[in-house]
């Protein structure tokens, strides 16, 4: 059984926090997919919630597109109730024309995401959960 997480860091590819049992999560590396458990913030609902663990892999940027989920490391960490936001996981909604650029945004979120994503803070994209 999985404890909610409570608090995540991703610093220096490093992944790190401490579950609501006490107990350290750790990043799981297997195979170049990582695993990421979510967060509860509820902005990927229907798709996944904090019940599914995410298989993560870095596709190349230049092969992603309108539709994928991704995994991006945000310019404005913040807490959001009990958990502190690092990296976020959005769907692409639109890419720039020449690519340098990707607009995400949840699956219940009403509006974009306010950061433009490039290619230095993108950290993979889903391919499983």
């Amino acid at each position: 059984m999985f404890a909610k997480l409570t608090l995540f860091f991703c610093l220096a590819g490093v992944g790190f926090g401490q579950l609501s049992n006490g107990h350290d999560l750790v990043r799981v590396s297997l195979a170049g997919t990582q695993v990421y458990e979510i967060a509860a913030t509820g902005s990927m609902e229907p798709s996944f919630n904090e019940t599914h663990l995410l298989c993560v892999k870095m596709i190349p940027w230049k092969d992603l597109r309108v539709n994928d989920v991704i995994l991006y490391q945000t310019s404005f960490p913040r807490w959001e109730g009990n958990v502190f936001i690092v990296l976020i996981c959005h769907r692409i909604w639109k890419i720039s024309s020449g690519g340098t650029v990707m607009i995400l945004k949840g699956d219940h979120n009403m509006m974009i995401d306010s950061e433009l994503v490039t290619e230095k803070m993108y950290r993979g994209a889903v391919i499983g959960f």
